[in-house]
């Protein structure tokens, strides 16, 4: 699977609210997190931030959706 099918595949499961479970086989172990927004601040890995997703997007977010218009990868 070529680097960009794997950010998509991830990119997918993490916003279709897979949690960490759906996300886990396309982030290294131990992958590192960080964000300048609130709440998002205090988490540290991917794991965290996946599962933050999934409890977002399955409480105060319920029935959330995304249109992705464009995407793009930069091999270097």
């Amino acid at each position: 699977m070529s680097k960009f099918q794997t950010a998509t595949d991830f990119f997918h499961a993490c916003e279709t609210l897979k949690g960490w479970e759906g996300c886990k086989e396309f982030v290294a172990e131990g992958a590192l997190f960080t964000a300048q927004c609130e709440p998002l601040t205090e988490l540290t890995t991917v794991q965290e931030y996946c599962e933050w997703m999934a409890a977002a997007g399955n409480g105060p977010l319920k029935g959330c959706s995304y249109k992705l218009h464009s995407s793009s990868y930069d091999e270097q």
